[in-house]
């Protein structure tokens, strides 16, 4: 698990890569500290492509040992499918892998033998099981969201800290068109992230 103390002790962030992930750093760095907006804009600027947002990264304490028993103990989830295909276009088309050319047909038939290769070793987690992340047991978290309740983070967030957060949205896969799946294919993935849909589908929207 990749939990993070992001206010405190008091909320605690469970963290599962293409789900909102860098929206969520840009937030809880300002909860540690709030006027970073304003003194390094530049911090935030949306689609840096290969670029980690360090400075943001700096801020965020990682927590260990977890004991899960913060105030606010939250993950952010996403249907798979539409996870996967949007790691596809950020992962491999935006940021230009090797084999970027490789239909998103051909990079699901082969995705095992892709993903083993040293050069998509940074680009092997966005494709990997949720529950591998925020675990298989739900009651550790006061909240689950689904990532189309961002807005609803940020007000519960808000309410809790008292402190503004901005609207971010810091990843994006500039002009580039998300592929589309065929029948065959979205049953193909919904065999390889089954799991997620037997513990988290009720959470998604």
């Amino acid at each position: 698990m990749y939990v993070f103390d992001i206010y405190h002790n008091e909320v605690a962030y469970y963290k599962t890569p293409k789900c909102g992930t860098r929206t969520l750093l840009g937030w809880s760095a300002l909860l540690k500290e709030p006027n970073l907006y304003n003194e390094h804009p530049e911090w935030f600027i949306e689609s840096r492509k290969k670029i980690e947002y360090p400075e943001l990264r700096a801020k965020i304490k990682k927590i260990e040992n977890p004991t899960h028993n913060q105030t606010i103990r939250f993950c952010i989830l996403r249907d798979p499918i539409e996870r996967f295909v949007s790691a596809y276009t950020n992962r491999i088309l935006f940021h230009q892998k090797p084999r970027s050319n490789t239909s998103i047909s051909d990079f699901i038939s082969n995705i095992d033998n892709i993903l083993e290769q040293e050069e998509y070793k940074d680009a092997k987690i966005h494709f990997t099981t949720q529950t591998q992340y925020i675990g298989e047991d739900t009651s550790i978290y006061t909240h689950i969201f689904d990532m189309s309740e961002m807005n609803r983070i940020k007000n519960i967030l808000e309410d809790h800290t008292n402190i503004y957060l901005p609207d971010l949205h810091l990843q994006k896969s500039g002009n580039i068109v998300k592929p589309t799946l065929t029948n065959e294919e979205k049953y193909i993935l919904k065999k390889r992230y089954h799991i997620d849909y037997e513990i988290y589908g009720k959470y998604m929207k």
